[in-house]
């Protein structure tokens, strides 16, 4: 009988390691989103990792900075965002790899990142599709941008909404680039998507 007792309490003991194993998260986020029972008086409740690739004075990240203070205050403290910038905790492809896992809850990254997982993404990065800025935003912001925003879904991430970069440039020791026809004959060097 003591046996059979030992026996079962292992069992079970390895059961809540392997549990608690694959949570993922920081110490105060679990796989539920980030929420924890049994935070301490005065401390947030649920508190995320957000990653960002570029310096922390890049404009996008001051966004995520405006973001995570949006969140503590409309929560009323019971959440909060630490803002990780200049990559210090992951390129862009590891940040998505990262909140597929969870152990990252939210991030900023160029589209091309995630064009190496959803492959809808890739008309982004497609050359000459928008004439300026306010063209490729009203795509984004259309029904056809939401639904390609939709489609990380598919690997597990929420998309929120689209940031611009700005628009990509071609840079050469040749000649301007200023219409398909100037790249002819012009070796390009391009990112991995």
């Amino acid at each position: 009988m003591k046996k059979r007792f030992l026996a079962l309490s292992l069992a079970l003991a390895m059961c809540l390691a392997m549990l608690t194993g694959c949570g993922g998260g920081n110490d105060a986020a679990t796989d539920d989103g980030g929420s924890t029972d049994d935070a301490a008086p005065g401390t947030p409740e649920v508190t995320w990792v957000a990653s960002c690739a570029n310096a922390d004075d890049h404009p996008a990240v001051q966004g995520v900075h405006k973001f995570a203070e949006l969140v503590e205050e409309k929560s009323g403290g019971r959440m909060h965002i630490d803002v990780f910038a200049n990559a210090q905790l992951a390129s862009d492809r590891d940040c998505i790899e990262g909140m597929q896992m969870n152990t990252i809850q939210s991030g900023i990254m160029v589209s091309s990142a995630l064009a190496g997982f959803t492959d809808e993404l890739l008309v982004f990065d497609l050359p000459f599709l928008f004439e300026n800025s306010a063209q490729g935003q009203a795509v984004c912001d259309s029904d056809v941008g939401q639904q390609i925003l939709g489609t990380l879904e598919d690997i597990g991430i929420k998309g929120l909404g689209w940031m611009e970069y700005g628009m990509r440039n071609i840079t050469n020791s040749v000649r301007p680039i200023e219409k398909p026809e100037d790249l002819q004959g012009i070796k390009i060097r391009t990112m991995e998507n």
